[in-house]
Order: structure tokens, then sequence, then C-alpha cells
């Protein structure tokens, strides 16, 4: 809670959360928020989401959101969620299916070098714009809909079109906090001439992966390239 007081202090006040409940769970909602403040609207989310939930745990599933662009009265522009959904259900960890690994695993080459190769092969398919085969991709907690991929595929295209893409190492990291479930994930960032993003893998079993989270920040197409957006988009890679 502090951690979300303090963001929310530096980035300006939070817009309203509103939590329908449902049997086991609930939705988040949030809306009209600028882009700096995601990572404070998702630690307020997190905090209402486990008081929620009591002495149960959290898990985090589907999530939809819708980003517009808008041009300032100052001439600069200015990325800001229309909405953002978070669904969340409540379980007993007696009881849950996904079990942690031991805190000091580690990959195996073989781990690393599938890791890599499936998020490659994750982003060709969005860069080509095969719903079906990134769709595949996606972890089946999130509940994504076609429509919800097709929307992720046109904002990461939009960002991303005809640029050539470099991967960073991949950071191995055992039971993620925040994250949907316990295990092993890979988080693999990457590059472009005008974008920057990560995608995050849970290691399903040996040689299966499935992206359980992707950020993209990049210059859209329509936009107009400046020096002061370079230097934004600079500032967000590099804090990657």
């Amino acid at each position: 809670m502090l951690l979300a007081a303090l963001l929310a202090f530096q980035a300006g006040a939070l817009p309203p959360i509103t939590l329908a409940p449902k049997p086991g769970g609930g939705k988040l909602h949030a809306e009209n928020f600028p882009e700096t403040q995601y990572d404070a609207v998702l630690a307020a989310m997190i905090a209402k989401g486990n008081a929620h939930c009591g002495k149960l745990k959290t898990r985090w599933g589907r999530f939809n959101n819708k980003m517009n662009t808008l041009t300032l009265t100052s001439g600069k522009t200015e990325n800001r969620y229309a909405f953002y959904d978070q669904a969340f259900t409540c379980f007993d960890p007696a009881t849950d299916p996904y079990k942690a690994v031991a805190a000091d695993w580690k990959p195996s080459d073989a781990d690393k070098s599938d890791a890599l190769i499936f998020a490659e092969r994750h982003l060709a398919a969005m860069d080509r714009n095969d719903v079906a085969a990134a769709m595949a991709g996606f972890e089946p907690l999130l509940e994504l809909s076609r429509a919800d991929a097709v929307a992720t595929i046109d904002d990461y295209r939009s960002r991303t079109k005809d640029q050539v893409r470099n991967f960073r190492p991949l950071v191995w990291v055992n039971n993620v906090d925040g994250a949907a479930h316990p295990g092993a994930y890979a988080y693999a960032p990457f590059d472009g001439a005008r974008s920057c993003g990560f995608l995050l893998l849970y290691r399903a079993a040996p040689g299966k992966y499935q992206v359980s989270q992707i950020r993209v920040f990049g210059q859209l197409a329509t936009d107009r390239w400046t020096d002061q957006s370079a230097a934004a988009l600079k500032k967000q890679c590099d804090a990657l």
C-alpha cells in the first residue's frame, strides 16, 4: 500500500477504481488515465483485489484495455488509457494446480534456447498479423477473445511495423510476485529502431512456454518523430 501511495503521489491523482464482484473473484475497472500512471494504477488494483480475496490468494486473469494518443495544446502527444479492466479469482493454495518451483531452480541451456525461440516465433506471428498463431501463444488464464487479440496485435504492429527487432538477454525469475501463478518465468525484453518492449514467458513444461504479459512502447506510425518523442521513448526503453 505504501508503494501504491508513493507512485500515486509521484504520478498525480489516480482514477477511481471500481470492483464488480462475482462468485470466486471479480473484475476491476479504471478509466481515463495517462500511461505514466500505469504502474500506480496496477498497484492500486492489486491492493483492491487482495483485499477482496481476504484470507484467500488472488489470481490475476484476463485484462483488457484501450489506449489513445492525444495531442496536447502544447503540441506534445500523450498516451492515455481510455479504460483498463482486470479480472481476478480468489483461490486456496492448498488446492491450487499451479505449483511453485524451487527458489534455486536454474534454466538449462535448452530452456534458454527454447524460451528465446518461442519469444521470436510469437512476435513474428504478431508481425505478420497471424491472429490464430498469436492467440495460441498466450496463457489460457488470460481468456483473450479474438477481438482482444486483434486489438493487442494492432497496437503492437502500429508501434513496431517494418522495424528490425533484437532481444536482450533473458532474465529468469522464479515464482514472480504479482504473476497469475507461481512457476518459472523468463523476462524477454526487446528493442527495435523506434520501439521496445518485453514478453513475460511462463515455462509450462520443458520446451513449452506461454505469454503471461506483453508490453510495447514505440512511435505510432501516424505521429511525427521528434527529438522529444525520441527522448521519451529512450527513457521508457532504458527502464526495461
